[in-house]
């Protein structure tokens, strides 16, 4: 079994990454690393069928290289005022100082994140193709042209109450 990660701040399209690297024997979770007992765990579950497994999440506090080690990592670079713009919009995001200072550490965190098998990409090139084969061919994942086709254009996300899901329905 292999495994792939995808790490960004919240409101980096993890949910739709998460789907769309979950196709045929590949599935990504969402936000499984911000499992609290995740970073206790030294690798991701297995699951019956499926050979090639991921998580997308958006809390690098969590990120253990102990979990990832050579495995292929994704981050999903987006501009700290964009994601707390983002923030304010979706989830009615108030700063105060206590949350001032978590995304400000997810931020920092996240800029200094370096391993053998990464590869970075920019938030604002996720809706172009050669980026999304870029990522999808980096996690080992081989989709139809048509399972790209359906989800590019579409935005998935999560509600308030799905917060605390670490899985998705594969799509």
């Amino acid at each position: 079994m292999s495994n792939f990660f995808l790490l960004g701040l919240p409101r980096c399209r993890s949910v739709w990454l998460s789907y769309l690297l979950s196709y045929g024997d590949s599935y990504c979770h969402h936000e499984l690393l911000s499992n609290k007992q995740m970073p206790f765990m030294n690798r991701l579950p297995t699951m019956q069928g499926i050979t090639n497994v991921g998580s997308a999440d958006t809390y690098p506090l969590n990120f253990s290289e102990s979990i990832v080690k050579d495995s292929p990592l994704v981050i999903i670079n987006r501009p700290l005022e964009d994601t707390k713009q983002a923030l304010s919009k979706s989830h009615g995001y108030i700063p105060d100082d206590d949350l001032e200072c978590v995304v400000e550490r997810m931020y920092e965190k996240l800029q200094n994140i370096h391993t053998n098998n990464q590869i970075n990409i920019n938030f604002c090139d996720l809706n172009d193709r050669k980026v999304i084969l870029k990522i999808m061919n980096h996690c080992g994942v081989y989709a139809h042209s048509t399972h790209i086709n359906k989800l590019m254009g579409t935005n998935i996300t999560t509600s308030n109450s799905d917060m605390n899901n670490t899985n998705h329905g594969a799509v």
